[in-house]
């Protein structure tokens, strides 16, 4: 298959190419169609569906918590209580 495109596109892809490692732009473009047929296919996957889910949900959840030293003290003093109070 040939496919045309215009001079600053090639220039383009070539130095593209070049940053990512390759020799030729063929490559490059084979590397970057795998690469979409592979995200295609995961994309489909029941597992890919239902992280998108949880995404979205968690998108949706309201305000994200930051994540501090001191979230991280709270949460292992809390766990810390939970483990002793369920070892009595």
């Amino acid at each position: 298959m040939t496919i045309t495109v215009p001079d600053d596109m090639r220039q383009n892809l070539e130095a593209r190419a070049k940053s990512a490692g390759f020799d030729r732009i063929d490559d490059y473009v084979e590397e970057m169609i795998a690469s979409d047929q592979l995200s295609v296919d995961l994309a489909s996957t029941p597992t890919q569906a239902r992280l998108k889910e949880l995404v979205d949900e968690a998108m949706n959840s309201g305000p994200a918590t930051p994540i501090t030293a001191e979230f991280w003290e709270r949460l292992n003093f809390k766990v810390t209580q939970q483990h002793e109070t369920a070892g009595q």
